[in-house]
């Protein structure tokens, strides 16, 4: 009867653990997908890139492709967002994720995490674009359904893949 009782009070606190471990793992892949809207909205591709693995895989919406050289999607990213602040000195982003639903699997070793992007910008009142390229600011940016798929290097969580699709297609919104 002694030891019914102790192997299940040992049940309970491994059961108990198992969850206090898993709210830990929840509770740092929701901080890193801030992080990941806060380098975003910042233009910091190289801070982005901390939060990721060297050889993640990033797919994009309609049209993007698919990269597997990770120092170069960051590169190319980070170009991108240098030629936005050239022609439109002072944009500021603001990037949020909503959503969030996380499941675990391996183990606890694996997690994906899907969520909607959302991304606005504001552009100074005393800016001109040029007219070649005032398009590029002419209405806010679509929503985005994101996924990764982390994995859990020792204690830290990275981002080993991302795939991005759009909330809904550009003729859906203008109409």
């Amino acid at each position: 009867m002694k030891i019914k009782g102790i192997v299940l009070c040992l049940a309970f606190l491994l059961v108990g653990l198992i969850q206090a471990q898993d709210k830990a793992d929840e509770e740092a892949i929701n901080k890193l997908i801030v992080e990941y809207c806060k380098t975003e909205a910042a233009g910091d591709m190289e801070a982005q890139a901390k939060l990721m693995k060297a050889d993640r895989i990033w797919i994009g919406p309609a049209g993007s492709g698919r990269i597997t050289n990770q120092t170069m999607n960051i590169e190319k990213q980070q170009a991108q967002f240098k030629v936005m602040e050239k022609i439109a000195k002072g944009i500021r982003w603001f990037i949020d994720a909503r959503d969030i639903i996380i499941r675990s699997y391996g183990n606890g070793k694996v997690a994906v995490a899907s969520f909607y992007l959302y991304r606005k910008f504001i552009l100074p009142s005393d800016i001109t674009i040029p007219e070649d390229k005032r398009e590029l600011f002419a209405s806010q940016p679509n929503p985005l359904v994101v996924t990764h798929v982390l994995e859990k290097d020792g204690v830290e969580w990275k981002i080993v893949h991302t795939h991005l699709s759009n909330l809904f297609s550009q003729s859906k919104e203008k109409e």
